[in-house]
């Protein structure tokens, strides 16, 4: 039974891409919220085949489904995870 009160949720923008949930409503937001996501591996060990084919089908994906994806390359990560911090204490 649908609920009858303003339920309104947040989610991460790859489920909005996934597929349509029936009684489920998909609306912009009037602000944008950014949102990362990332592959950590450890730092001087070899990635063996399958963790890059795995990393190669997030990037595509991600490349496919979100119209803002931006690649970050690995040397600028530090300076984006200060840059966020920064902006949550602004909040």
């Amino acid at each position: 039974m649908p609920c009858d009160c303003s339920c309104h949720t947040i989610v991460e923008p790859l489920t909005l891409t996934g597929n349509p949930t029936p009684g489920i409503r998909i609306l912009p937001l009037a602000t944008s919220i950014p949102y990362c996501f990332g592959v950590v591996t450890a730092r001087g060990v070899t990635l063996s085949d399958r963790a890059r084919d795995l990393i190669t089908a997030l990037r595509v994906t991600a490349q496919k489904r979100l119209a803002d994806f931006t690649l970050i390359p690995p040397e600028e990560h530090h300076a984006l995870l200060a840059s966020l911090t920064k902006q949550e204490t602004r909040l």
